[in-house]
C-alpha cells in the first residue's frame, strides 16, 4: 500500500510535538490580541466586536453542513488506501463545497445586513457587519484547511504553524496601527480591517501549504487496484446525520 507510512507511530509523534509547541504559542498570541483590542476600543465598539465575533463563530459552525465529518472520516482512508492524486482531488471537492456554502452565507447576510443589525440592536452598524463578513469568508476557508483537511491528513505542523502565523500577524498589525495612529483613535472598523489582513494572509499561506504538502508525495505510485470508490450516498448520509446531531446538541 502506497501510503502505509502516513499514520505511523513516528508520524503521530511528529504531530503531537507540533501540537504541543504550537498550541501554547497560539494561546499566548490570542491573549495578546484580546488585551490589545480591549485597550484600543471603547465599551460600545468592544461590545459590537464581541457580538459580531460570536455571531461569526456561530455561522462558521452552522455552515459546515457536515462536510467536516465527511473529510475527517474519509480523507485518512483515501490517504491510506489510494493514490496521492485521489487524496488531493477528494480534498479539493470537499473544500469546494465548504467555499460554496460560505459564499452563499456571505451573500445572504450582506443582502440583509441592515435588517440584521436592527434586529440585534446594533443600529447603524451594517457597514461593520459587512466588513466582518470578509473575516467569515477568509477565516472560514483557512480554518477548514487547518482543523479539518490538515488534521485529517496528519499535517499537524502545517495546522499549528498557520495558526501561529495568523495570530502573530494580527498582533504585529495591531502594533503597527498603534504606532502609526493614536491608539485611542482606533475604532472597531480599523480593528476588523487588521483582522481581515491577518486572516487573508493566513488563507494564502494555508493554500500554499496544502499544495506543497500534497506535491511532496505526488511522485508516490498509488496502488490503482486499491483506489477507493466510496458511494456518494454514504458520504452524504454520514455528513447529514452528524450535522443534524450537532444541531440538536446546540438546541438542547
Amino acid at each position: 500500500m502506497a501510503s502505509n507510512g502516513h499514520y505511523s507511530l513516528s508520524a503521530l509523534r511528529r504531530g503531537l510535538a507540533s501540537f504541543a509547541v504550537g498550541k501554547p504559542i497560539t494561546g499566548l498570541l490570542r491573549l495578546a490580541i484580546v488585551l490589545m483590542i480591549v485597550q484600543a476600543l471603547d465599551k460600545r465598539d468592544y461590545g459590537t466586536y464581541l457580538g459580531l465575533e460570536a455571531a461569526i463563530q456561530t455561522m462558521l459552525a452552522l455552515s459546515l453542513v457536515g462536510c467536516d465529518w465527511v473529510a475527517l472520516r474519509y480523507l485518512p482512508e483515501y490517504r491510506a488506501k489510494s493514490s496521492n492524486a485521489r487524496v488531493m482531488v477528494f480534498a479539493l471537492k470537499v473544500l469546494a463545497l465548504r467555499l460554496a456554502v460560505l459564499v452563499a452565507v456571505f451573500l445572504c447576510i450582506w443582502w440583509q445586513a441592515e435588517a440584521l443589525v436592527d434586529l440585534v440592536g446594533l443600529d447603524g452598524r451594517a457597514a461593520v457587519l459587512r466588513l466582518f463578513l470578509f473575516v467569515l469568508l477568509f477565516d472560514g476557508i483557512a480554518e477548514f484547511l487547518r482543523a479539518v483537511i490538515f488534521e485529517a491528513l496528519l499535517w499537524q505542523g502545517a495546522a499549528q504553524s498557520n495558526m501561529v502565523f495568523r495570530n502573530a500577524l494580527f498582533v504585529f498589525a495591531l502594533a503597527v496601527s498603534w504606532w502609526l495612529v493614536d491608539w485611542e483613535q482606533l475604532g472597531v472598523q480599523q480593528v476588523i480591517t487588521v483582522e481581515i489582513v491577518a486572516t487573508c494572509a493566513a488563507l494564502v499561506l494555508a493554500v500554499m501549504q496544502f499544495l506543497w504538502y500534497g506535491s511532496r508525495n505526488a511522485s508516490t505510485p498509488g496502488d490503482a487496484a486499491a483506489d477507493l470508490a466510496i458511494p456518494v450516498r454514504d458520504m452524504l448520509m454520514l455528513g447529514w446525520n452528524n450535522y443534524l446531531s450537532h444541531l440538536l446538541a446546540i438546541g438542547s
